[in-house]
């Protein structure tokens, strides 16, 4: 079983836009040599209470695990009410404890689910690792607290055309680039790392990025 797989789709095939409070693939098991499927895995346990808020994922736009320092990363948090009633609560994203973004009464109603798109700029951060993560605000009566915060992931920023996240750009890391050219997103040789302009496809532009900053660092 996927026991971690997302929750981003919902509807019948798991293949329409939005959060359900199902598990996006299988759950498999095997007990007592009987296979175990269930179709519609739950993301927790049922009932939902009458007051039940939570993030479901975080998506760090490209799924990038490196930014270039001045750069702009696009995230998205999913949330959803999961319980009886409509609700007005916060939502507040953070890199480590910085909050790069608070939406104040924001209201979702009873079963639904929505996309917060952020934009993390990182010209005020210095160059390091750091986590990404999001909360939406406990509400009076809720008894299941433990989906209301979540961590998307590590992101370092570096130099540009660190596409390895070394620290310092060097032959390894134009290679990588160029290895991918003509690669576009979704296709074998495509990653998110070598997408230096982020136009999801990797040509010219992005092998020149990296062998400008060929010889840079390490910081």
């Amino acid at each position: 079983m996927p026991i971690n797989s997302p929750d981003l789709y919902s509807g019948p095939y798991q293949n329409e836009t939005g959060s359900d409070g199902i598990l996006d693939y299988q759950y498999y098991d095997n007990w007592q040599g009987t296979p175990i499927i269930d179709d519609y895995p739950l993301t927790k346990p049922w009932p939902w209470g009458p007051h039940d808020v939570g993030i479901t994922n975080i998506d760090k736009g490209t799924l990038k695990t490196v930014a270039w320092f001045g750069s702009k990363l696009n995230i998205s948090v999913y949330v959803m009410n999961y319980g009886d009633n409509s609700e007005v609560f916060n939502v507040t994203a953070y890199v480590n404890t910085t909050v790069i973004n608070e939406m104040t009464n924001f209201a979702l109603a009873s079963r639904d689910s929505t996309v917060l798109n952020i934009t993390w700029d990182t010209i005020s951060f210095a160059n390091g690792n750091y986590s990404i993560s999001a909360a939406a605000e406990i509400l009076p009566g809720e008894t299941y607290t433990a989906d209301n915060n979540m961590t998307g992931g590590m992101v370092l920023v570096t130099l540009v055309g660190d596409v390895n996240g070394d620290r310092k750009v060097r032959v390894d890391d134009i290679l990588a680039v160029a290895t991918a050219f003509g690669s576009n997103w979704g296709e074998p040789k495509y990653s998110p790392n070598l997408d230096i302009n982020d136009d999801l496809k990797i040509r010219v532009d992005d092998v020149l990025a990296a062998a400008t900053h060929f010889g840079q660092g390490p910081w």
